[in-house]
């Protein structure tokens, strides 16, 4: 049993692994620990087959050609068809603790081996490139539902820069639907579950002709909310609808399959969970700087609970309270299409073409967290405090097109095989956000009507429909259209981005052989349409509608208006790998790989030169491994070592800046002298020839170079008085500024040092033929920091999932029942964290892992 220690941590520079040469020890000292015996000879096999002690071949298509896992050069994590029914993997958060390094969040995109995708508001690339046959996505939505008829899952890790798609720095998912089958075929799966919850699924096919198949799988399923929710309907609930016919066609060189995917999903959205208010005494949360009330109101005055129900009792539960139930509404139509045409024995070309077109809506989201509602006395006033409150809702519409052409030419023969091709993405993203705030008396206040009762004057009387501020910035008078919106943009970009690559492996003779690759991209990303559009409620500029500003009833609404002009920014870069493979006499293979990453910078909205942008992020990998199966094949062992080191890592941070007026700003930026590092080790055992055991373990660790940057949100946070002369008044003045805090050495987000998993599998023979299988995996993931500033309010505690199930089948092996339960011991635990400054009373929110889950499924396919 693997063991994962206590991983709390501060600051760790002391690394087991420094360079290249740490990676190399690692995968040579696991070499000779296991030994270097010769093959072992064909009788044993012979042998060990009937036994029942030989392991499965696994295919991946990592290097874009289907191969063996045990002949590919790179860290991959492979699921096939029947591990997803055996270990009931249907979503993201059941891949997520079988995979090393690999984290995700609440609707965010993945995040391995700590590298993430921090910013993808406007033009931010992902990290981690997923694709559905073979078609690129950055959106997590109506890809797919519950990972039915899946032939396999590749989770890649490392940069994939050369051959595999759209360029991606972090690594690669895709996920690979059963094709047509020339012989007919049909099979369901139901299942009942507990929060209510019916699955049905279904796919049939078979030859049309000789030369034309098909098949069509049809996934339907829906649940209960499973996020508690005191004062309203529980959240989470799911509804899914999935339609994928699909033809195949084979005629001599020639193979064809076309495939066509409609997703819809009609879900009452799961939220991030309150589990740290703000002190419910105080009207006005303090400023740091003196501990006196500031301007900023708090929310939870006089809030009926001083602590979120999700942290309210000894242990962490997934529940909140809210008086609002967002839905997500999901439609996606998808096609792919791959055309081989093989022009000799040695040498074809292929064509893949994606299509997308998604539509998403996250309506009537809770915004503000809480479950207050206005008193009766007046509406715009809390119930519980006769206080201004927060009712508010999100809306947020996007649409996303997206269209990928990919040609390769492969040839390939027995010393020599080469892959080169050219790769060229269209993406259209266009996205609406609406918040409504139904307790704000602004919102809901003309702003003609108002100056027109207390001073005889209207504001369009006075500066017209616009007060113009700038270029590209005015304000205009607010008038209630019934919908109590407060907030409305409206936002277009596009990302334009083709490359050409190529790669070779040559194989100098059984034991040695070698593959480089070369590949240039360039990416072009255009804000075409960027506006902020919000209602304010101190505008008094003859300082005659608010007063002496002690009334909280009175209010001087008006639009504060601001619209970007067209930014266009190109990128482009040349990224490349070689790996040296050497394959031992026993046919384990042993590997060194250096491969560099790339991530195009972007856009920052509202930010003066040089800070309107932020360059592009790129690394050097290096990476040891070892790949083989042992003791008569009934243990398999893959072992990685990686050390990332990075040029311009990425980061949301603080920077200071004196002039014209001392300030601390938010920006994006690149960090120098980032490095990540780590050891991955996977394996499988054959105790007998009924019990398996199986699982990995993962230590990561990362440390940031040298920078100096200010902490808004800590709440232990140091000030600085910086002294300067007002160019306005001429005079000397002060500003407080947060401290700068020195962050080298520390880890990047989202990066467990300890992680692993262990699963046992038990096959009990029944005396008619049948057979049932009992399976449980335990898994652990260590603590790890929400931000780069690894304060202890940053830390995200370790968690635990316990899964288990046992199924029956009978003889005939083409049907089954399983009973399982996912999390047996309810434990809760933190995915991602977010928190919030001073001016929200040091807030955070969450998202969290599932609460226990379990059901009945019924599988049967034709024999």
């Amino acid at each position: 049993m693997l063991a994962g220690g206590n991983s709390r941590r501060c600051v760790s520079t002391q690394v087991p692994m420094r360079g290249v040469a740490g990676l190399a020890m690692i995968v040579a000292g696991t070499y000779f620990a296991l030994g270097g015996s010769p093959a072992v000879g064909e009788e044993e096999s012979e042998d060990r087959e009937q036994d029942g002690f030989m392991l499965e071949e696994v295919i991946v298509t990592a290097d874009r050609k289907e191969q063996s896992l045990l002949d590919t050069p790179v860290s991959v994590t492979a699921f096939d068809s029947g591990m997803i029914e055996d270990y009931q993997i249907t979503n993201n958060k059941d891949l997520e603790v079988r995979v090393p390094g690999l984290q995700f969040g609440l609707d965010s995109p993945a995040t391995i081996r700590g590298m993430g995708s921090l910013y993808r508001g406007l033009a931010g690339d992902v990290a981690v490139a997923q694709y559905s046959n073979d078609l690129y996505f950055d959106e997590p939505y109506g890809v797919v539902s519950s990972l039915y008829d899946i032939d396999r899952v590749e989770v890649l890790r490392g940069p994939q820069g050369t051959l595999y798609g759209r360029n991606s720095i972090g690594g690669a998912i895709n996920y690979i639907n059963k094709r047509p089958e020339w012989e007919f075929g049909a099979g369901t799966t139901a299942e009942l579950s507990t929060f209510n919850g019916r699955r049905l699924n279904g796919f049939v096919t078979g030859p049309i002709n000789d030369n034309v198949a098909y098949r069509l799988t049809v996934e339907w399923q829906e649940t209960d909310g499973n996020q508690e929710n005191i004062s309203g309907p529980d959240l989470g609930a799911k509804g899914d609808y999935n339609l994928s016919p699909q033809l195949a066609f084979q005629h001599g060189p020639v193979t064809l399959n076309l495939r066509y995917s409609s997703f819809e999903q009609d879900a009452k959205s799961e939220v991030r969970v309150p589990v740290r208010y703000p002190s419910t005494q105080v009207e006005f949360h303090p400023n740091p700087v003196d501990g006196q009330p500031s301007g900023e109101r708090n929310n939870y005055y006089m809030y009926p609970r001083s602590q979120p129900p999700a942290t309210a009792g000894s242990d962490l539960a997934n529940k909140v309270d809210m008086n609002r139930q967002g839905s997500t509404d999901v439609s996606r139509d998808a096609i792919t299409v791959h055309a081989t045409y093989e022009l000799t024995d040695n040498l074809s070309i292929k064509y893949i073409l994606g299509d997308s077109d998604l539509t998403l809506g996250l309506l009537g989201q809770d915004f503000d967290g809480t479950s207050l509602v206005g008193s009766d006395a007046d509406p715009f006033l809390s119930s519980n405090a006769m206080r201004p409150f927060p009712d508010i809702a999100i809306d947020f519409v996007y649409d996303v097109l997206l269209t990928t052409h990919e040609l390769q030419l492969a040839f390939d023969t027995q010393q020599l095989s080469a892959i080169a091709g050219a790769y060229y993405l269209d993406q259209e993203y266009e996205s609406n956000i609406n918040i409504f705030d139904y307790a704000n008396r602004a919102v809901h206040t003309n702003t003609d009507d108002l100056w027109r009762s207390v001073i005889g004057i209207g504001f369009t009387d006075i500066f017209g429909e616009r007060l113009v501020l700038g270029d590209d910035r005015w304000i205009s008078p607010h008038v209630p259209d019934g919908s109590s919106r407060w907030y409305f943009a409206p936002t277009v970009r596009t990302v334009e981005s083709w490359a050409v690559f190529s790669q070779a492996t040559y194989e100098f003779n059984n034991a040695w052989r070698v593959t480089a690759g070369l590949r240039y991209t360039e990416d072009e990303k255009r804000i075409v349409q960027d506006e902020d559009h919000v209602v304010i409620g101190e505008f008094d500029p003859l300082g005659a509608l608010l007063g002496d500003g002690t009334d909280f009833t009175r209010t001087a609404p008006a639009v504060f208006n601001r619209i970007t002009p067209l930014l266009v920014q190109n990128f482009d870069k040349v990224t490349g790998n070689v790996s040296i493979e050497h394959t031992t006499a026993r046919g384990e293979l042993i590997y060194g790989r250096i491969s560099t990453g790339y991530r195009s910078g972007g856009p920052v909205i509202d930010r003066p030169p040089p800070f309107d942008r932020y360059d592009d992020e790129n690394l050097i990998s290096y990476e040891a491994g070892y790949k083989g199966d042992l003791f008569e094949d009934r243990l398999r062992l893959l072992v990685s070592g990686f050390l990332y080191d990075f040029g311009n890592y990425q980061q949301i941070i603080r920077l200071r800046e004196l002039e014209p007026v001392p300030r601390n700003f938010t920006v994006i930026d690149n960090l120098p002298d980032t490095t990540m590092q780590g050891v991955e080790i996977e394996a499988t055992f054959n105790i007998s020839e009924n019990a398996r055991l199986s699982g990995f373990y993962a230590y990561q660790t990362s440390s940031l170079g040298s920078i100096m940057i200010p902490d808004r949100l800590d709440p232990n946070q140091e000030f600085d008085r910086v002294e300067y002369v007002s160019p306005t008044t001429g005079q000397p003045a002060v500003a407080v500024l947060e401290r700068p805090v020195d962050l080298e050495g520390n880890e990047v987000p989202n990066m467990p040092n300890h992680k692993w998993s262990v699963t046992a599998d038990y096959a009990h023979p029944l005396g008619n033929g049948g057979q049932l299988l009992f399976s449980t995996s335990y898994s652990y993931t260590g603590e790890r920091f929400n931000r780069i500033h690894n304060i202890p309010y940053d830390v995200l505690d370790s968690f635990t999932r316990w899964d288990g199930s046992v199924t029956w089948i009978p003889a005939s092996g083409n049907r089954s029942l399983t009973f399982f339960v996912e999390n047996i011991t309810n434990q809760i635990g933190i995915m991602e964290l977010e928190s919030n400054g001073w001016s929200d009373g040091y807030y955070q929110d969450a998202t969290l892992t599932d609460p226990q889950f379990m059901g009945l499924v019924f599988r049967w396919e034709t024999e």
